[in-house]
């Protein structure tokens, strides 16, 4: 993780307000949430600030992140939202790394969240080339060939520094090597690679993103 995030309940107030102030505009998490929600973003505003500090004081456990700013071309298919790559590894029965599967998610919406169960637009990527190679879909299953906001057609779309994207992924895969199969959300920057999560349950909804089934892969290497 190349960002800088602060755990608020472990912070003082005077921490977070020069945290906000260092880089005037950040994103706030719930720390145990999951899809997106109640992610959003806050500048060095006090009326923004005395909200948080309010929530907190309530015994909210939060987090607080830097913006990370994503490549431009991800940014060309929505400027709204830090659109990910999902890279799916899973770790094998002798400590090899595989990629079992990529997927781009992109924001659906003008918000700020990219996951798709919050709005978010997932789309499923050749391992190989880095080419978006179906359409888009969203949660209620509707398939999208041109982003709803961008009007970006996605079958097609060239994820820009694609080819050392699944190697960091496998370099992260070693830094916890006894979770063996984690879902990466990776962010594509102009200067490289970050990364803002793993995920111990990816979902198996990313089959859908090229109805191909993968279980005959995964039981390759349990």
């Amino acid at each position: 993780m190349k960002h800088d995030v602060l755990v608020l309940r472990e912070s003082k107030t005077d921490d977070i307000l020069a945290f906000v102030n260092k880089y005037k505009e950040v994103i706030i998490k719930p720390a145990n949430g999951a899809c997106g929600v109640g992610i959003y973003k806050i500048k060095n505003d006090k009326e923004a600030i005395d909200k948080l500090i309010a929530r907190l004081k309530k015994g909210e456990n939060l987090i607080m992140e830097q913006l990370i700013v994503q490549h431009p071309e991800m940014a060309r298919m929505n400027p709204t939202s830090v659109n990910t790559i999902r890279v799916i590894t899973m770790v094998d029965r002798n400590g090899d790394t595989h990629i079992i599967n990529t997927s781009a998610k992109f924001g659906g919406s003008e918000n700020c969240i990219s996951n798709t169960l919050s709005g978010g637009i997932s789309c499923h990527i050749n391992s190989e080339t880095g080419i978006v190679d179906h359409p888009g879909y969203d949660k209620h299953g509707e398939d999208y060939v041109m982003h709803p906001v961008s009007k970006v057609i996605i079958p097609g779309f060239q994820i820009p520094n694609w080819s050392g994207v699944c190697d960091f992924a496998i370099q992260l895969s070693k830094e916890v090597p006894t979770g063996r199969y984690i879902g990466w959300d990776i962010v594509i920057t102009e200067n490289g690679y970050d990364v803002l999560e793993g995920n111990i349950h990816p979902g198996q909804d990313f089959q859908r993103s090229d109805k191909t089934g993968r279980w005959n892969l995964i039981k390759r290497f349990i």
